[in-house]
């Protein structure tokens, strides 16, 4: 069972529906992850901060401790970016913030105050895909999702700090994100092509 059903079992009260992490007909008792996400803070007089997201300047009023991940999905609209095992873990919640690619769902909102923040939607537009973004489309690397906006933000972050690494950095870096449908080998034979390295090793 993923862990996202296991999650979602905790809710019995909760109608059974399709679960859209599997391919079978195995039903979860939530189609969205997000809607275990922790709510927005508010009302505490919390106040004013503004961030820089996707080169745009962003203001949120609400309580400081309030996770990153919520505030780019649920205030700012910004809901590529996934929200997932809300421990850091899983990765889907991945941004770059000032070039380091950071888990969301543990960074309070006051943590990047007057930063830049990256999303996926300012990634590239889609007359002019990112090349990474480009590269795991055409291999259909992000087959459910889910997981895939956060592993190219990863991945992103770390080809801007190295850009020639070995095999074995960029699995390492693939391998921190958990992937439920199996696409990790697409992923990084995409990576790989975009460096330049497949088949030299």
């Amino acid at each position: 069972m993923s862990a996202h059903c296991r999650r979602a079992a905790l809710d019995p009260a909760a109608p059974a529906l399709p679960c859209r992490f599997h391919f079978s007909l195995d039903v979860c008792r939530r189609s969205e992850v997000s809607t275990t996400m922790p709510a927005a803070r508010g009302g505490d007089g919390g106040h004013m901060i503004r961030v820089m997201v996707n080169g745009v300047p962003r203001d949120f009023a609400g309580d400081p401790r309030t996770p990153l991940v919520v505030v780019l999905r649920e205030t700012l609209g910004f809901r590529e970016t996934k929200f997932g095992c809300g421990q850091g873990r899983c990765g889907a919640c991945t941004v770059i913030v000032e070039g380091l690619a950071v888990r969301s769902c543990q960074t309070p909102i006051h943590e990047v105050a007057g930063k830049q923040v990256n999303t996926i939607e300012g990634l590239s537009s889609l007359d002019r895909p990112h090349p990474v973004l480009a590269a795991i489309r055409e291999a259909q690397g992000s087959q459910c999702g889910h997981c895939g906006a956060g592993i190219i933000m990863d991945v992103t972050a770390f080809l801007d700090r190295t850009p020639r690494p070995t095999e074995e950095q960029v699995r390492e870096v693939v391998k921190s994100h958990e992937c439920m449908c199996g696409s990790r080998s697409r992923v990084i034979k995409a990576v790989l092509r975009v460096i330049g390295t497949e088949g030299r090793h």
